[in-house]
């Protein structure tokens, strides 16, 4: 993954390494379970994304759909990267709302991608 960005796309912020792209990369997102319980409305149903950041712990997404704020919500994020296909089982941890779209920071539940 690491091959297609270039130093200059790479931040170093607390010591977290961040990747900052030139353009967004697209992706979407399955909701699972809000409030540890699994929302049976919404299976299947997946959301469009933009991936704006992305590292190794987690990625802050950009989306018009709205998720309740102060709430526990997993979801399982799909996008390509180059010709790789990547799902992460992860949790939203904070938002804000940008304009007409709205701005999520995701924390990887896992590191290995399904």
């Amino acid at each position: 993954m690491v091959s297609v960005l270039s130093n200059s796309n790479l931040k170093q912020k607390n010591n977290y390494i961040k990747n900052y792209f030139n353009q967004d990369i697209m992706g979407e997102i399955l909701i699972i379970s809000i409030n540890d319980t699994v929302v049976k409305n919404l299976v299947n149903r997946s959301t469009p994304i933009s991936i704006l950041c992305l590292n190794s712990t987690g990625m802050i997404i950009e989306t018009l759909f709205d998720l309740p704020a102060k709430s526990k919500i997993i979801i399982d994020i799909s996008f390509k990267l180059e010709s790789n296909e990547f799902r992460k089982i992860s949790e939203v941890i904070w938002k804000r709302e940008k304009n007409e779209k709205i701005m999520y920071g995701i924390r990887f539940v896992t590191n290995k991608c399904i």
